[in-house]
């Protein structure tokens, strides 16, 4: 697939164009003006919203395009810098691989379902867009969102009930071929029939005509309609010269893709799907696929009396249905063109008026039966809805009631059954087969969402791959499946590892939930989870009065991750200090604690170090044990609640980071949106600043306050306790960011002010710093004030924490000199200082030494670790020796000055150990040679291309006598 602006409309070919657009919000630079402490909010729609930078149909030809819209905003990827490396990201870029990997996917399960085989590109198409929600502003495809949102689920459960319920056929249509189909209306939803093929390549435009062509490109023009009786329902179509209007039905010319939908079927009736096509077919055929949802059930038993005089139904009422039966005898009423629309688990009064059409007067009974599985009889359990007490004679059945069956899907349509006979035995009477006298009719029932109906939808935390913890709270989300607001919801979650509960959480969401909408809620009672373990939370809602039981309970299976590999490191005691570092590990923050169980660091980072001098300390990588911000809003005295607060909380992130949960104190319930921001520039005068928006989270809060608070004043109310939210906001990179807020449905949230002392930084070394608000403009201290995350819990985004690691601590050895002559040498480091008499000698900074004077020396020696240590004193005691003039032994020195590069020569008449040595002015040694008993004429060539220019002294030690002569080195 090719994302939505990556190629030219235009095309000349049908096949393998498929084009992914993206929804949701782009990551675009904005700008925000001042904030000051109090602003205003805004409300904010949750509908599927097409980004920005997705592209739209049609193409030149009119074809709809793109196909459909799959999420490309804020997807949690694998990122190319690592082969662990993950990053947040947005675009055509995103959606593209979402909506192809997840295809892939459907490919897989296909295959696995039917021996190897892999689905045509047509079938795959045809499927992805059979099943896709609507988007859009109406019903049908459009130039903007295609055939709507992609969703896998449905496309799953197409391929998992193929003929039964669904059907997926790859047919071929030869020349003037008709393919007709009878399929029966199950009731289950729409009829929805599709067709997809893959067209033959259509002529090529030359260059200086392609722009902007409209010629149509269909090369095979296939058609499908659906027929009942004369009726004939067409396919969508949109009008390419006028893209904005809303999708019509019709005869469809220009796409390869055809879709025919029946919202209103009466179930067990007959349709036929008809394909066929126009014109001449290229290549003689055409192989197309056909996706078809809705159909497979059973046509219905039939029920009647073997005579038609006797007992008969005057008039029936119940929900919506007041019908009067015609004149005459009766045996079998078809009134299944009169809807009736109900509730699952719905009691209703169902009346019937009864009379006779041969004048007699007998007991009569009425059963009342609903196929609520749409199998075509009515003899499962639960289908006998209502059974009537006996009526002498003739008159009105009015203590009936019917109780709708809880199993009915809101969507689905079903048969609604009344057998009536003349009898006093319940037991006589059946939904199928032939009685003596009396009246069977049905009706068609539309089943509608329920009233109060509650479910969840969703775990939202944890999620699978959440690293273990000493506190994890458990979220859900609650649906109102129903069509009036419901409240005070209790919610219970059961968290098990394998047969044994971990918890039992309990708790209530007490504000209200609108109808169709969900909220977010978070139990407030913490528990333990291990890493790299399977749970199962069976998390249950419970709303009084809730008609569909069927829906409360969600189970949720999730494996925790593994932890980091154990990291490696060392421990340097040097003196009162120790020096700290990680070797080995790909995970920050680095934590050094005093034992395996301790809470809190003696240090963090990698190298770090602490005063602490013990045996071992204990390691650990990726571990945060410490929240962020005060623990509670009365760690300052003063506060108010406000539903217009605007300042945002400025971080800075040192990795990837997730902020968890936070406790919020709520005045008034409504809805708090906090917006994830990345930074590009603030300005610190104003408060203005220019950012890319990264992420929102919106939260359902329910009122913590006992009472409702009075807005901006000061008041600090220790009665109330707050709550704990999951926000689960990812931050995807190290950077700088800002947290806004935005306030709807009449929410309220507290934050502390007038503040004295320290406040800002609040910091997690090595993850996370809160550095302050974007206040700048008030007087005297912008940052006197705290904002709405308290007791912050936060985690690096990628990975879980290691174990800890023992690091056996190590005390650096002082160095040690060794002595030959005169000339001092230090044991290896990577710096020196030499001491006489414990004052330092200057530019004596190497590893060896000569020493030119007795005394006690010292070498002060920085190991590798950073570690300066002194070794013990050595005395040196330099014997004297007479310094005689060169001349003596004619001793010369040629050419001098020199680059380093000169020849010695002398002579002596007595035989001696001979020591000859060039020095720097510092007495560093930079040449030596001995020649042990020398007698005679010398001349030596010393090269030594590599000193630094200056002066030098070449000294020659012969016989208890020094000679010296001065060496100038030049470059």
């Amino acid at each position: 697939m090719t994302a939505a602006g990556n190629r030219p409309d235009g095309i000349s070919s049908n096949d393998g164009y498929d084009i992914v657009s993206s929804y949701g919000t782009a990551k675009n630079i904005l700008t925000i003006g001042a904030v000051n402490p109090i602003s205003s909010g805004y409300s904010r729609s949750t509908d599927v919203v097409l980004s920005d930078f997705s592209s739209w149909g049609p193409t030149d030809d009119g074809r709809i395009k793109p196909d459909v819209v799959a999420d490309g905003i804020n997807v949690l990827s694998s990122w190319g810098g690592g082969d662990n490396e993950y990053s947040i990201q947005q675009g055509t870029s995103m959606s593209t691989p979402n909506a192809s990997g997840s295809l892939l996917l459907l490919q897989e399960y296909y295959s696995q379902l039917h021996g190897g085989t892999f689905m045509r590109a047509a079938t795959l198409k045809g499927l992805a867009i059979h099943t896709a929600d609507e988007a859009g502003p109406a019903a049908g495809p459009d130039y903007q969102y295609g055939w709507g949102l992609l969703n896998m689920k449905k496309a799953a459960a197409v391929i998992t009930a193929n003929n039964t319920t669904h059907l997926i056929q790859e047919n071929v249509l030869n020349n003037s071929g008709t393919l007709s189909i009878p399929v029966i209306a199950s009731g289950n939803g729409t009829i929805k029939a599709t067709i997809s093929w893959t067209d033959p390549k259509a002529p090529v435009e030359p260059e200086a005509t392609a722009l902007n062509n409209h010629t149509k490109k269909l090369v095979n023009d296939l058609d499908i309609v659906i027929k009942k009786g004369a009726t004939i329902y067409r396919p969508w179509r949109l009008d390419p010269a006028n893209p904005a209007n809303n999708a019509t039905t019709g005869d469809n010319t220009i796409d390869n893709i055809e879709k025919v939908e029946l919202t209103d079927v009466v179930p067990g009736d007959t349709y036929t799907i008809e394909i066929s096509h126009k014109g001449t077919l290229e290549r003689g055929s055409q192989a197309y696929s056909l996706i078809v949802s809705g159909v497979g059930s059973q046509t219905y038993c039939t029920s009647g009396p073997t005579s038609t005089a006797g007992a008969r139904i005057d008039s029936i009422s119940f929900s919506n249905v007041q019908n009067k039966n015609t004149a005459g005898c009766k045996d079998y009423s078809n009134f299944k063109s009169l809807t009736a629309t109900v509730q699952p688990n719905q009691t209703l009064p169902f009346f019937i008026r009864l009379n006779s059409c041969d004048a007699t007067s007998v007991d009569k009974m009425a059963k009342v039966y609903i196929d609520a599985n749409n199998d075509g009889d009515f003899t499962d359990a639960g289908e006998n809805v209502g059974t009537s007490g006996v009526v002498n004679g003739n008159g009105d059945i009015t203590n009936l009631n019917i109780t709708i069956p809880a199993g009915l899907a809101p969507g689905q349509y079903a048969i609604l059954r009344v057998v009536m006979q003349e009898t006093n035995s319940a037991a006589a009477i059946s939904p199928c087969g032939t009685y003596a006298k009396g009246e069977t009719q049905d009706y068609r029932i539309f089943v509608s969402s329920p009233a109060v109906d509650a479910g969840i939808s969703e775990l939202t935390s944890p999620l699978a791959g959440e690293c273990g913890t000493g506190e994890q709270y458990a979220a859900v989300r609650i649906k109102n499946i129903g069509t009036t607001s419901i409240s005070n919801v209790p919610v219970s979650v059961i968290v098990k590892q394998g047969a044994t509960t971990v918890a039992t959480l309990n708790g209530t969401f007490s504000g209200t939930i609108p109808a169709g909408a969900d909220v977010e809620y978070t139990l407030q009672t913490p528990f333990v989870m291990a890493a790299n373990t399977a749970y199962s939370f069976t998390a249950t809602a419970a709303v009084s009065g809730d008609q569909v039981a069927t829906n409360n309970q969600l189970v949720s299976s999730i494996t925790t991750g593994a932890n980091a590999p154990a990291p490696t490191g060392t421990a340097n005691v040097c003196g009162t200090t120790v020096t700290l570092t990680a070797t080995s590990s790909a995970l920050n923050p680095f934590n050094w604690y005093g034992s395996a169980s301790a809470t809190t660091p003696l240090a963090s980072g990698s190298p770090t170090t602490t005063s602490t001098i013990q045996s071992t300390y204990y390691l650990s990588s990726g571990e945060v044990n410490k929240k962020l911000g005060p623990e509670t809003k009365l760690t300052f005295a003063d506060g108010s609640y406000g539903n217009n607060f605007g300042p945002g909380i400025r971080f800075t992130t040192s990795i990837p980071t997730t902020l968890k949960t936070a406790r919020l104190y709520i005045g008034h319930p409504g809805k708090i949106i906090f917006n994830l921001r990345e930074v590009v520039n603030f300005n610190e005068t104003d408060g203005s600043y220019n950012y890319y928006a990264i992420s929102s989270k919106t939260l359902n809060v329910t009122a913590s306050a006992p009472t409702p608070p009075p807005l901006t004043t000061q008041i600090n109310d220790p009665s109330d306790p707050g709550a704990i939210y999951n926000l689960g906001i990812d931050i995807p990179d190290a950077a700088n960011y800002i947290l806004a807020i935005e306030y709807a449905d009449g929410s309220s949230i507290y934050r502390n002010n007038l503040i004295t002392g320290a406040n800002y930084p609040y910091t997690i070394p090595g993850v996370i710093t809160m550095t302050g608000n974007t206040v700048v403009t008030v007087s005297p201290n912008a940052q006197a004030y705290y904002y709405y995350l308290y007791n912050l819990a936060v985690k690096p985004s990628i990975g879980c924490p290691s174990p800890r690691t023992a690091i056996t601590a190590t005390s650096a050895a002082a160095p040690t000199i060794t002595v030959a002559g005169n000339v001092l040498t230090s044991s290896a480091g990577l710096a020196y200082q030499w001491y006489v008499d414990n004052v330092p000698i200057p530019a004596a900074i190497n590893q060896s030494y000569t020493a030119v004077a007795s005394g006690s020396y010292t070498v002060e020696v920085t190991n590798a670790s950073n570690c300066t240590l002194k070794s013990a004193a050595t005395a040196v005691n330099i014997t004297a020796v007479p310094n005689v003039d060169p001349t003596e032994i004619a001793f010369t020195v040629t050419p001098n000055p020199s680059k380093g590069q000169f020849t010695i020569k002398l002579e002596t008449r007595t035989k001696a150990d001979m020591d000859i040595s060039l020095m720097s002015t510092s007495g560093q040694r930079v040449y030596n040679t001995s020649i042990p008993g020398f007698i005679g004429k010398l001349t030596k060539l010393v090269e030594q291309p590599n000193l630094s220019a200056g002066v030098y002294y070449l000294r020659i030690i012969h016989d208890k006598k020094m000679y010296i002569q001065k060496v100038v080195i030049v470059q």
